[in-house]
């Protein structure tokens, strides 16, 4: 089992690098741009990294009142902040900020392989759809879009607790509910945005268990893994929330309009796509959130065969609730059912919903449930015997071409800045002129210099 999860991670990490290429040349020097249109987000995030590796080694002293917005305390509450993902680059600091930011990348994109593949598994799948399974979830459109946000980048957590929820139904044992609230604490502690989301797919999930969950031995089970959660998220999201709410801060509800999807954009694939001319269709939107027509057409058969295959109904049905949740989520403020919006019900009754910015982030997680359907006729195709699974691996080919991600724009790091050289009083960094991201391109990279420093 040990040589086993040693190959298969291994070829999880080729594969990261693969996509990310050509990051592993310029470990030290840039990070990957994604989409963006300007180097704002990434240095934000590097920047983000390198203030949890300092607050690290003062012992998270005045973690939320990081330097920026002065006079403002508590303005490290505006972001992400990131501190499992600080707590990964602070390993790999000493080779350089730009370094630990493009490993703890690989690592994020290593693990969503790894991850996927433990999960398809556990629910009986053969090894070799399984891993071809995780291949498809490491190359999701909406990953290669979005290089350049990292706490967009890892879902493993999400896949773990997932995993960890069927199995705990199936056969209730404190080891799934650690494992489940292990897989919360993770997608929290990396994406506060993920973690929400997660706990609405969860909640999905229950209609669908095998029938232990409506059993005592279930809840008995299930509270050292509710523990764990509460343990590692409330110290952090409690002092957080506190912060925004003494700022009197909250989301427009255009802000949140702006940011939700469209029907059109689900039919627009990532021009970070090595083959994205291919569509012969070409629709207006801000999102590019198209899964693939193999990836579609792969999950279709999924449906099929999982739903014909008594032990697998309840799975299949899941995904398929799942998908259908995400993809009406993403519209956020664009739906609309007679004079009543879902996702404003959401915003108002659900706890940290009033504060997301971007609903058309649920489309990553169609594309998520869309790869675990394909995976499933996948495995239905491999049975059939030898000559079939050559025509799996076929398949699976023809779809990650079409996935594949040409190669990734990136954006230099500054040097970091000599603080011998400083003497009092601090840098007056002025204002940006417009709201666009690309007008704080400036300041990130001033932030980034001086985050970078030697500590």
């Amino acid at each position: 089992m040990r040589l086993k999860n040693i190959w298969v991670g291994g070829i999880y990490a080729a594969a990261a690098t693969a996509v990310t290429w050509p990051t592993i040349r310029h470990l030290s020097d840039a990070i990957p741009l994604g989409s963006e249109t300007a180097p704002t987000v990434p240095l934000f995030n590097l920047w983000t990294l390198s203030w949890n590796v300092n607050r690290l080694l003062h012992g998270y002293q005045g973690y939320w009142d990081a330097p920026i917005f002065y006079p403002a305390s508590g303005a490290f509450a505006f972001s992400d902040p990131q501190p499992l993902t600080g707590l990964l680059a602070a390993v790999f600091w000493p080779f350089g900020a730009a370094t630990a930011y493009n490993l703890v990348l690989l690592l994020f994109l290593t693990l969503n392989g790894w991850a996927a593949f433990g999960l398809l598994r556990h629910r009986g799948l053969a090894v070799g759809p399984a891993l071809l399974g995780g291949l498809l979830v490491q190359m999701l459109p909406f990953l290669a879009h979005e290089r350049g946000v990292l706490q967009l980048q890892p879902v493993f957590g999400m896949l773990w607790a997932v995993d960890g929820l069927w199995q705990l139904a199936e056969r209730p044992r404190t080891r799934w509910a650690v494992q489940v609230g292990l897989g919360v604490a993770v997608t929290f502690l990396t994406s506060e945005y993920y973690a929400l989301f997660l706990v609405v797919l969860l909640a999905t999930a229950v209609p669908f268990l095998p029938p232990f969950w409506r059993e005592r031995r279930f809840w008995t089970a299930v509270w050292p893994g509710v523990l764990l959660a509460a343990l590692l998220i409330i110290p952090l999201a409690w002092p957080q929330t506190q912060a925004v709410q003494a700022m009197g801060f909250s989301r427009s509800v255009r802000t949140i309009a702006n940011n939700s999807a469209e029907l059109s954009e689900y039919g627009r694939l990532s021009s970070t796509l090595r083959f994205h001319h291919w569509l012969p269709w070409q629709f207006e939107g801000n999102q590019t959130l198209f899964p693939g027509a193999g990836l579609l057409a792969l999950a279709l058969a999924g449906i099929y065969s999982g739903l014909r295959r008594r032990e697998r109904r309840r799975w299949t049905l899941y995904l398929l609730a799942g998908t259908a949740v995400a993809f009406l989520l993403s519209f956020g403020f664009n739906l609309k059912v007679g004079g009543w919006q879902p996702y404003a019900w959401l915003r108002d009754f659900a706890p940290g919903f009033d504060n997301l910015r971007s609903p058309f982030r649920w489309g990553y997680f169609v594309q998520i449930y869309l790869a675990l359907l394909a995976a499933l006729f996948l495995d239905a195709l491999w049975r059939y015997g030898r000559r079939w699974r050559w025509m799996t691996i076929g398949l699976t080919a023809l779809v990650l071409l079409e996935l594949l991600p040409a190669p990734a724009r990136l954006t230099a790091v500054p040097p970091p800045l000599d603080v011998q050289t400083l003497t009092p009083p601090l840098i007056f960094l002025p204002f940006p002129e417009s709201r666009s991201v690309r007008a704080y391109a400036d300041t990130a990279v001033w932030m980034t210099t001086a985050g970078n420093a030697p500590l």
